[in-house]
């Protein structure tokens, strides 16, 4: 019944267990797969339900019959203003993450079945989706070191009860399921049976449709990668210019590129206007700063014809920090103490720093404090950082976010301007530094 046949073999494989009809089926089918006996069972406590602590004890009933190893974890949803079942959602997805992690399982199947697909679908159209939104959820996705695998999305509701029946599995209801408060809800228990009563077939019809969406979606966003990987440069920003050269549909596609890029919550459409409805409205010299994603304390900023992701979390970290040293003795990474950020060391053919110069004392990081100079390879005039700065496109945000490096109380190294003159030569046993911001 479940779709196994791309699973891809010898992968440590967990179900994510909520107890319900729809995962007690998923765990039970994949428990007999003959490539994976040793299937995990992850349940994640929410604590939301008067009867989650009851719901721990029938997984573990039912993992215990069947030689399955069950794993709980506690969380704590905060609902920080997205509601609660989305709060809910995301603690869920990052706490069978870390579990995956935990115990190095790298494909985590999860129960969304047909049903749930179309109502995705529906629900996404509904709010006006692009072909991103009706592509609804895709069967693998690749999220960091964790694949998440969705077998019984080509299932209906009747099959799996079906299945259940046969086997005798027993289950737990989770009341909110049934709880027409929620818009998903509502979609499953009275759109959707509407639906398919005005149009036979309509499931196998919307099913057709996020495949034909599914495809659509792949190509914007392997335009948007490629075009993407023409117009950021190394600090991972993008230029405007470029950006309004292209037809909205590949801008679209390419800032949602950046987004996912960056690790940033994707825009909706009406999101994405907003942007670039203030991109144009602004003067070309402005410093347009737009907000997006609070919860991880980001936002964008405009310099320069360029936007920026800008880590607000990062950049108040980089200020009022202490000096740290370090005793460089050939490692290749060091991070300051409270820094957001790391000074890397590679040895290279050309001018550099002499290994015996890095040597002769602790190196020392430092906040800048004003009225430094700097003589920066290969000018032969020291300059005030705030002239390199400028010369060198830096941001005014970036430049308290990273610290100077010095060596004996000599400037050695700021970040995005480069080493100091003064200490460069050529010859073997050379190194070059540079600062990469977390």
């Amino acid at each position: 019944m479940a779709n196994t046949r791309k699973l891809p073999p010898e992968q440590r494989l967990a179900v994510a267990f909520s107890g319900g009809r729809d995962s007690s089926v998923l765990l039970d089918l994949l428990s007999q797969h003959p490539e994976h006996p040793a299937v995990l069972a992850f349940h994640i406590h929410h604590g939301l339900q008067a009867d989650a602590d009851a719901w721990v004890v029938h997984c573990e009933s039912f993992c215990r019959e069947r030689g399955i190893a069950l794993y709980v974890r506690h969380v704590q949803v905060r609902d920080q203003g997205q509601g609660t079942e989305a709060a809910a959602r995301e603690a869920r997805y990052a706490a069978l993450k870390q579990l995956g992690r935990e115990l190095e399982v790298s494909v985590i199947a999860l129960a969304h079945h047909a049903h749930d697909q179309a109502e995705t679908a529906l629900f996404n159209l509904a709010r006006g989706g692009g072909s991103t939104g009706l592509a609804a959820m895709p069967a693998y996705r690749l999220d960091g070191d964790v694949t998440w695998w969705r077998p019984l999305l080509e299932t209906s509701t009747e099959d799996l009860a079906a299945y259940a029946e046969n086997r005798q599995l027993s289950w737990i209801e989770d009341p909110s399921n049934r709880d027409l408060g929620y818009s998903r809800n509502r979609i499953r228990h009275e759109v959707l049976p509407a639906l398919q009563l005005a149009v036979p077939g309509a499931l196998k019809g919307i099913a057709r449709a996020v495949r034909h969406a599914q495809g659509a979606a792949a190509l914007e966003r392997q335009a948007g990668d490629y075009v993407l990987g023409q117009i950021m440069d190394r600090q991972r920003s993008i230029c405007i210019k470029a950006l309004k050269q292209m037809p909205v549909q590949l801008r679209n596609a390419t800032l949602r590129a950046w987004c996912m890029a960056l690790g940033v919550a994707l825009p909706s459409e009406a999101q994405l206007q907003d942007w670039w409805r203030q991109l144009t409205e602004s003067r070309a010299d402005a410093q347009l700063s737009i907000a997006w994603d609070r919860r991880r304390g980001a936002s964008f900023r405009t310099y320069r014809d360029r936007i920026y992701l800008i880590n607000n979390l990062v950049v108040a970290a980089g200020t009022g920090q202490e000096n740290a040293s370090f005793s460089w003795s050939g490692q290749s990474y060091w991070q300051p103490q409270g820094w957001p950020g790391h000074f890397t060391f590679q040895p290279l053919e050309g001018p550099g720093i002499a290994r015996k110069v890095l040597e002769q004392s602790a190196l020392e990081a430092r906040p800048r404090r004003g009225g430094e100079r700097l003589c920066a390879w290969p000018h032969r005039h020291h300059r005030s950082l705030k002239h390199w700065y400028q010369a060198r496109g830096i941001p005014g945000w970036q430049r308290d976010a990273a610290p100077l490096l010095f060596l004996q109380d000599r400037l050695i190294f700021v970040p995005g301007v480069g080493l100091a003159t003064e200490f460069c030569s050529s010859g073997p046993d050379h190194w070059t530094i540079d600062w990469v911001a977390d």
